[in-house]
C-alpha cells in the first residue's frame, strides 16, 4: 500500500482523468490534485485511513474491472489464469498516460503477482490459507503426536533437538519438501506428548559448508535465557500446557 501511495504522490497527473466517488461527484481540479498528492505524502507515514478512503480508494473503483491491474488493486479473487495473457491490457496506463513509458515494468510486476498467486492457489489452497502459517509452522499437536515445521531452504540437513532427546537429534531428523520446508512428526509415548510442556527445544541444521548451527524455532511461542550465565544463548521452550494448568 505504501508503494502505491508513493506512486500516486509522485504522479499527481493520475488524479486528473477521473472523478472522485463522492456524494456530489465533483471532478478534481489540477490544484486539488497537487494538494491531495501533498497530503498523501504527509499522511501516508501516519497511517491515515480517512484520507485513503476519501482519495485513494476512488482511484481503484474507477479502474476497469476487466483489466489485470484491477485484479491487483481491487479483486484478488479475480479469475487470473496465466501471466502472459493478463499483462497486455494494463488499465492504469489509460488513466495516466505519463506511466506508459513504464509499461514493461508494470508487465513485469503483474507477471510476478500472477505467478505467486498461482503458487498460493495450487499449493496452499489460496492466499487466506497461506496466511494461516501459525497453524502449520512451529510445534503443533496433531493426531497421536507433535508435528514440527520450519522453513530453511538453504539447510542441507535438519534435526529437532532438546531436553526430550538429550540434545541428540540423530533419531529426530527432519525431511525437506520442494519449497524448503523441513518437517517431522514425533509420535506420543504411551499416550503422553513426546516433548513435555515447558521443556527446551531448538532447530539444528547444517549449512552448505558442513557447519551445524542451533537456532530458536522461528514460530516458537516462548523463549528463555539462563540468568546465571553471562551471555547465555536463548532457548526455545515448547509451550503446550495441559488443561489442568
Amino acid at each position: 500500500m505504501l508503494g502505491s501511495l508513493s506512486l500516486l504522490a509522485a504522479t499527481p497527473f493520475a488524479f486528473r482523468s477521473f472523478s472522485a466517488s463522492s456524494n456530489n461527484n465533483r471532478s478534481l481540479s489540477s490544484g486539488t490534485n497537487h494538494q491531495i498528492a501533498k497530503q498523501l505524502a504527509t499522511e501516508s507515514g501516519r497511517g491515515s485511513q480517512k484520507l485513503l478512503r476519501r482519495h485513494v480508494f476512488p482511484v481503484y473503483r474507477r479502474v476497469s474491472y476487466g483489466s489485470p491491474i484491477s485484479a491487483v488493486m481491487i479483486d484478488d479473487s479475480s479469475t487470473i489464469t496465466t501471466s502472459e495473457e493478463n499483462t497486455q491490457n494494463i488499465g492504469i496506463l489509460d488513466i495516466d498516460s505519463a506511466l506508459r513509458p513504464f509499461k514493461d515494468h508494470f508487465q513485469y510486476r503483474i507477471k510476478k503477482f500472477v505467478d505467486q498467486k498461482n503458487l498460493f492457489e495450487n499449493y496452499e489452497g489460496g492466499l487466506e490459507e497461506f496466511a494461516k502459517g501459525y497453524l502449520r509452522f512451529g510445534f503443533n499437536r496433531e493426531e497421536d503426536g507433535i508435528v514440527y515445521r520450519e522453513w530453511a531452504p538453504a539447510a542441507q540437513e535438519a534435526q529437532v533437538v532438546g531436553d526430550f532427546n538429550g540434545w541428540d537429534g540423530s533419531n529426530h531428523k527432519m525431511e525437506k519438501n520442494e519449497f524448503g520446508v523441513w518437517s517431522i512428526k514425533i509420535p506420543d509415548s504411551e499416550g503422553n506428548p513426546a516433548i513435555p510442556h515447558n521443556s527446551r527445544v531448538k532447530f539444528r541444521f547444517k549449512h552448505g559448508d558442513g557447519v551445524w548451527v542451533d537456532r530458536i524455532p522461528a514460530w516458537i511461542k516462548y523463549a528463555i535465557v539462563d540468568p546465571t550465565r553471562f551471555g547465555a544463548p536463548y532457548d526455545g521452550v515448547h509451550w503446550d500446557p495441559p488443561p489442568s494448568e
